[in-house]
C-alpha cells in the first residue's frame, strides 16, 4: 500500500490501485497487572537501613495511590499531609491533583521519613531522596522496582507502569466507577 502510494505521489501511476484498501484493526491488548499475592511478595521485606525503608514507602506509595513514575519523583515533602492521609501531585499537563494514601502507605512514609531526615540537608524540597540526599530519579525508581521485584521473586517482567496498573484494577475490583478511575 505504501509502495503504490509512493508511485502515485511521484506520478509513476496515475491511480493508486491500492487506495481502497483497509487494514484489520488489531486488537488492544489489556494492560499487564500483578496478582495481589505478587504484589504481597514484593512489599514483604525487612527494612534495615535508610535505602529499606525508603523503597518500602515508595511501593508502598506507589500501589496506594496510582501515581506515574514521574509524579512521584517530582513530588515534595510539602506536599505530603499524613494526618488526612493524601499526597498532592503535580500530573501530565502540570495538573495538580490529590491521591488518597492508604494506612500502610502511610506507615511507611512516617518510617521512611524518620531515614529521611539523616541522609537530605535541611534545604531538600524532594519527598524521595537517593543515597546522596537529592531527589531521585525516574530512572533511580525503576531501578527499585525491579531490584525489589527480583528479590520478591516475581518472574513476570514488572515495570512502575504495572503497579499503577495494578492499582487501577484493584479499585475497578472494588467496585469504583470507571470514568472516576481514569480522572
Amino acid at each position: 500500500k505504501s509502495f503504490f502510494k509512493f508511485l502515485h505521489s511521484r506520478n509513476y501511476i496515475s491511480i493508486n490501485p491500492a487506495q481502497k484498501i483497509h487494514y484489520p484493526r488489531r486488537e488492544k491488548k489489556l494492560p499487564r497487572s500483578l496478582k495481589l499475592s505478587d504484589v504481597d511478595r514484593i512489599l514483604n521485606f525487612e527494612c534495615d537501613e535508610f535505602s529499606d525503608y525508603r523503597d518500602m514507602a515508595l511501593l508502598e506509595t506507589f500501589y496506594a495511590t496510582g501515581c506515574r513514575v514521574g509524579e512521584l519523583s517530582g513530588t515534595d515533602i510539602t506536599h505530603l499531609d499524613l494526618e488526612s492521609m493524601r499526597l498532592r501531585v503535580t500530573g501530565k499537563g502540570r495538573v495538580d491533583r490529590i491521591t488518597f494514601l492508604t494506612p500502610s502507605a502511610c506507615n511507611a512514609l512516617k518510617h521512611y521519613l524518620k531515614f529521611r531526615s539523616m541522609v537530605t540537608g535541611e534545604n531538600e524540597k524532594a519527598l524521595f531522596v537517593n543515597y546522596r540526599g537529592g531527589r531521585i530519579t525516574t530512572r533511580g525508581i525503576y531501578d527499585i522496582v525491579i531490584k525489589r521485584t527480583r528479590n520478591a521473586g516475581v518472574t513476570s517482567h514488572v515495570s512502575p507502569h504495572t503497579l499503577r496498573h495494578t492499582f487501577a484494577t484493584e479499585v475497578l475490583n472494588g467496585g469504583a466507577d470507571i470514568r472516576a478511575v481514569q480522572e
